[in-house]
């Protein structure tokens, strides 16, 4: 019996997907909160919230892969993402910058691995 490579599910490409535009929305409310727009402050929160919700998300449906570059960037993903939420409201450069080296890393794990499954 011969098997094909593994798909994976739906959840985690909605879940990274998820993950993604809450990190794109984060990062776009702090250049406005940086420019000068108080109002969208809480907006980042909820942002952060939504991509580690994507992240878990995806980490649960993708649990079942059989290499650790997925989750591995999953963990990665979500360091990433709660050094970048710290960095922000604290104003930490190093952590900003150690949080987007992290998530950057962790999406490229999961996108090599996704193709390389499909």
């Amino acid at each position: 019996m011969t098997e094909g490579p593994d798909v994976l599910p739906d959840g985690v490409r909605w879940g990274s997907l998820l993950a993604v535009v809450g990190v794109v929305i984060a990062v776009l409310s702090l250049v406005l909160s940086l420019v000068g727009v108080d109002a969208v402050d809480p907006l980042y929160w909820v942002a952060i919230l939504l991509a580690m919700a994507g992240v878990v998300g995806a980490a649960i449906r993708g649990a079942q892969s059989a290499t650790i570059r997925y989750p591995g960037g999953v963990i990665s993903t979500m360091v990433g993402v709660l050094l970048l939420g710290y960095g922000l409201e604290s104003g930490r450069l190093l952590a900003v910058l150690v949080g987007a080296v992290l998530f950057i890393l962790g999406v490229l794990g999961v996108v090599v691995d996704t193709r390389r499954t499909e």
